[in-house]
């Protein structure tokens, strides 16, 4: 398994958000690693339809840990290298709008995944998501991913789909935003 140093050690977005965010707390320290288990995975939406054998396939792809309120763990700046799973605590995903406002895009609890988006599309974040509370978080990392994805075809497949579902989801969300503001300017 590679492990990418930026999945370890996320820096802070240097912008406007700064003051929305707080105080940052320490960078993820590489001892603190390990994988989840497969009790950890069954529980995630992402994997409900997975068999016991595909979740077992899983785990070595994960990176589990603890995460004090206030972490940021993706920028504005980063590549899409890693996806997120929350396994208690909440985050919230924001993008900056102007200097020392930001919108908030989405707030993530339990059993949530995110950093799907960039994920797939291996680009840059346009986003910001802190740790609004203790957490407790696995990352898969990209390339891991696709490694588990060409050995396992069908079970990459399976992954993929939900992720495109929940990708499409947030796109059926948006436009209806913006439906929203459309109308209420006209």
């Amino acid at each position: 398994m590679q492990t990418n140093d930026n999945l370890l050690t996320m820096p802070f977005f240097p912008g406007p958000a700064e003051k929305e965010i707080g105080k940052i707390a320490s960078v993820i320290q590489r001892t603190d690693i390990k994988n989840a288990t497969k009790e950890d995975l069954a529980v995630m939406p992402l994997f409900a339809d997975l068999s016991e054998e595909e979740i077992e396939k899983i785990i070595p792809i994960t990176h589990k840990k603890s995460l004090p309120r206030e972490t940021s763990l993706v920028n504005q700046i980063d590549t899409g290298g890693q996806f997120f799973l929350l396994h208690s605590g909440a985050a919230k995903v924001i993008h900056s709008i102007r200097e020392n406002q930001v919108q908030i895009l989405a707030v993530h609890g339990k059993g949530d995944f995110f950093g799907e988006a960039s994920f797939v599309e291996g680009k840059q974040r346009d986003t910001l998501a802190i740790c609004t509370a203790d957490s407790v978080i696995s990352i898969i990392d990209k390339n891991d991913f696709d490694k588990l994805a060409e050995e396992y075809p069908a079970l990459g497949v399976k992954i993929l789909k939900v992720i495109a579902f929940s990708i499409c989801s947030n796109l059926r969300t948006l436009t209806t935003k913006v439906n929203t503001m459309v109308q209420y300017i006209s």
